[in-house]
């Protein structure tokens, strides 16, 4: 083999192997882009869905806390509170957040008789808090394991 015929194998080795690179660069930055976007939005989603839900937890309480309602101010309060409850039901996952709507449909079902002056002592709407502090969490560590990953 010449001298020049090496060298020429060694700038063509050298050309794939810098076009390899470029290629898993460009495909970890893509990854990285990719990965960071979702996090974000899962971290804003979390975000979102807490102030949401305190919201909505916050507006029930003031319904239940208050011992007369007018007729003219209880639709709207009740029209604002579904409002605001499907808003919520909207960000979560019907099969894996089932027992979670399933209360927020009972707590609407509360709110609403609340409005028109009947019982709607008989519901525990303490029980949603923790099932929301575990799907924040749960989501929380999704965050944490999609950014961890790096392929």
């Amino acid at each position: 083999m010449t001298e020049s015929t090496a060298t020429f194998f060694a700038a063509c080795i050298a050309a794939v192997a810098a076009i390899t690179a470029a290629v898993f660069v460009a495909i970890g930055v893509r990854r990285t882009n990719y990965s960071n976007a979702i996090v974000a939005s899962r971290i804003r989603w979390i975000a979102e869905l807490r102030e949401d839900f305190a919201a909505l937890y916050s507006d029930a309480e003031k319904i239940f806390g208050s011992d007369v309602i007018r007729l003219e101010d209880s639709l709207e309060l009740s029209r604002d509170y579904m409002a605001r409850s499907l808003k919520l039901r909207l960000k979560l996952n019907p099969r894996d957040d089932a027992d979670i709507l399933s209360l927020l449909e009972k707590l609407e079902q509360a709110v609403v008789a609340a409005c028109h002056g009947e019982d709607w002592s008989n519901f525990d709407r303490h029980r949603l808090i923790p099932l929301i502090q575990a799907l924040l969490k749960r989501e929380w560590d999704k965050s944490k394991k999609e950014a961890a990953t790096i392929w």
